[in-house]
């Protein structure tokens, strides 16, 4: 395979390319350039076969449909720029098509598992609970979330895409965060680094805390959360879209549970019996 540039190089300028071209998240660039690089170590980019991408999967067979899929997704996307960037002139991944992975329910956190553990938790802790499960936020923006992030009763969350949403904090998670400013808040973040000067906690570090709380992990409790929304905000789609900061209602309606008690008011609603 020609090439231009060293890998290293190459993943440099395409780290650059999905920041300000595509405007991915920091997170979505993270995992894009951690699955480049594991395959670059086995596999240099830049001299990469087809047979190349195949040993390296069946080195892993236990990897779950989504985990290859996230592999692959990354390879076709780097290469793609490659080629149009005149880097590179083919791609071991051609013909290797990207998995569909099948669509699983996701959990949704339970109000009686959220109060129980609610009962027993710091300030800190419970900031972090009721910015999942009355907020919506993500792991990620939970874990950064500023001082200078908040107005009042409002927070203001820059989440994927680099779209900014506001958010409505209840008194109850008000009190929390006036808490965490007076007593713990480093750095102007509320969930400060114990371990390193300057920053927050990691979103890997707010999960594990989190799912030790309640048995869930953090993308339960929004779920939770968007739920709710839809359920006691009159069925309004659009507007659980706005709060949970996606771009498409497609993707809101995933969020939406409907359980069994959703599943008897559309049964009387369907009768024809009066």
């Amino acid at each position: 395979m020609k090439t231009h540039a060293p890998s290293q190089t190459l993943l440099d300028l395409y780290a650059e390319h999905c920041a300000k071209r595509l405007r991915h998240s920091p997170n979505t660039i993270h995992s894009r350039l951690y699955w480049l690089d594991r395959f670059d170590r086995r596999a240099p980019l830049t001299t990469a076969s087809p047979d190349d991408v195949w040993d390296f999967l069946e080195a892993y067979p236990d990897w779950s449909e989504s985990t290859t899929a996230v592999l692959l997704s990354a390879l076709h996307g780097f290469y793609a720029w490659a080629i149009a960037k005149a880097h590179l002139v083919e791609s071991p991944v051609a013909e290797i098509a990207v998995p569909r992975v099948r669509r699983r329910r996701s959990r949704i956190a339970t109000d009686d598992a959220l109060v129980t553990a609610l009962e027993h938790v710091s300030t800190i802790e419970r900031a972090m609970l009721l910015l999942g499960a009355e907020c919506g936020l993500r792991v990620s923006e939970i874990a950064t979330v500023r001082r200078a992030d908040r107005d009042g009763e409002w927070l203001f969350i820059r989440g994927k895409g680099d779209r900014t949403r506001v958010v409505h904090l209840t008194p109850e998670l008000c009190k929390a965060m006036d808490a965490i400013e007076r007593d713990t808040m480093r750095w102007g973040f509320y969930f400060p680094s114990p371990r390193h000067v300057g920053r927050h906690l990691t979103a890997n570090a707010v999960y594990c805390r989190v799912r030790k709380l309640t048995g869930y992990n953090t993308h339960a409790l929004r779920h939770r959360a968007g739920t709710m929304v839809y359920r006691r905000a009159g069925n309004d789609l659009r507007l659980a879209q706005e709060f949970l900061g996606h771009s498409s209602p497609t993707t809101t309606a995933i969020y939406v549970h409907v359980e069994r008690d959703d599943m008897r008011r559309a049964s009387a609603a369907a009768r024809l019996a009066g």
